[in-house]
């Protein structure tokens, strides 16, 4: 078990360091006090004004209080801007709950489950679970109902599809959360079991993106999440099938993105990546500990809430679980050894521990 992460050290230092309301009320303090020695004196005690007299006087902090408080604008700055992108710089009003619907895939079982219960204690008028195996926990409510796909059947996905539109309605709300991996290196791999993680992981999406984007692009208005994975930016060995299928889900839903604001003319509808670090679910029991460095295994809650917090406030963007790993996504721009290093050190995260 790791007892030292990334997240541990880079929560403190961005909830400190980089925390405006922090960093900006210290500058604050110091500056008066180099201008004013006595600029505390009626409000501190005299070891507190000692402190901070010698921290104004004596060292380098307000400088570096200042770099860092320029730093933070400049984060704070891109955030803004980012999230303005992903939203097509579009602004528009967001439907009643009560009024959408939801459509989501691998909604039987594991995080898919968690989201589609959630989504129904929001209100939503319906929530579609569309997967392979009945759920076995949805009776209670009465605002989920349940269609049998084959994800990897074409066929299945636009007889399912229309059946949808005729019995429920148009979706406003499309989850693409079913997802796959075998864990096998890339000898070992069989055909089958490389079509089946591209089949549902990205073609799926594909197709089924297809069957629902026209209404959307009509109305002007609707949201396309994809649950990708930190592997989206990152493949350890032994998962080369799953991360391109993820990377390959990464580029779908930019392309989307692309699309419906260019081509269509539509940009009131959202796209969204979700990028969650491993989870401990079904998919991820056949591996060994798979803490690490970069992180440790999460419980399917953490993703299924932040999923449900980005579909209830009606934007796009790019979610990271946990937020601190956003940095993954720089992998792919750093240079080549730094990248080469982050992979090596984690030759060991994926290792097949039972048979399959």
């Amino acid at each position: 078990m790791v007892l030292l992460t990334y997240s541990d050290i880079a929560t403190p230092i961005r909830a400190t360091a980089f925390n405006p309301v922090l960093t900006a009320p210290l500058l604050f303090i110091l500056k008066g006090l180099q201008q004013n020695p006595s600029f505390l004196s009626s409000v501190l005690p005299l070891p507190v004004q000692k402190f901070f007299l010698n921290l104004a006087c004596g060292t380098s902090a307000p400088k570096i209080l200042k770099i860092l408080l320029i730093l933070s604008g400049i984060n704070y700055a891109s955030k803004y801007l980012s999230q303005r992108a992903l939203n097509n710089n579009f602004l528009r009003k967001q439907r009643d709950r009560r009024d959408e619907i939801v459509v989501i895939t691998g909604g039987s079982g594991g995080i898919g489950s968690l989201i589609i219960k959630g989504l129904a204690k929001q209100g939503y008028k319906k929530i579609v679970n569309l997967d392979i195996n009945p759920p076995t926990d949805h009776a209670e409510f009465d605002n989920i109902v349940f269609y049998k796909i084959d994800l990897m059947d074409p066929a299945s996905i636009s007889e399912v599809s229309t059946k949808i539109k005729e019995e429920v309605g148009n979706p406003s709300i499309l989850l693409h959360v079913a997802g796959t991996g075998i864990g096998k290196t890339i000898l070992n791999s069989t055909p089958e079991s490389v079509r089946l993680t591209f089949g549902v992981n990205t073609i799926a999406p594909f197709l089924l993106t297809k069957e629902f984007l026209p209404n959307m692009i009509k109305e002007n208005y609707g949201h396309v999440l994809v649950l990708a994975s930190l592997a989206s930016f990152f493949t350890p060995a032994q998962m080369t099938d799953y991360c391109a299928s993820k990377a390959a889900a990464l580029s779908f839903a930019e392309g989307l993105r692309q699309e419906v604001k260019h081509r269509y003319k539509a940009p009131g509808i959202r796209v969204s990546t979700v990028h969650p670090n491993w989870a401990k679910t079904p998919l991820t029991s056949v591996f060994g500990d798979m803490d690490h460095f970069y992180g440790r295994q999460l419980v399917p809650e953490q993703i299924s809430d932040k999923v449900i917090e980005h579909v209830i406030s009606g934007n796009g963007g790019q979610v990271f679980v946990p937020e601190d790993m956003a940095g993954s996504s720089l992998l792919r721009g750093v240079p080549s050894w730094i990248g080469e290093l982050a992979r090596d050190n984690s030759k060991d995260m994926i290792i097949v521990n039972k048979d399959f």
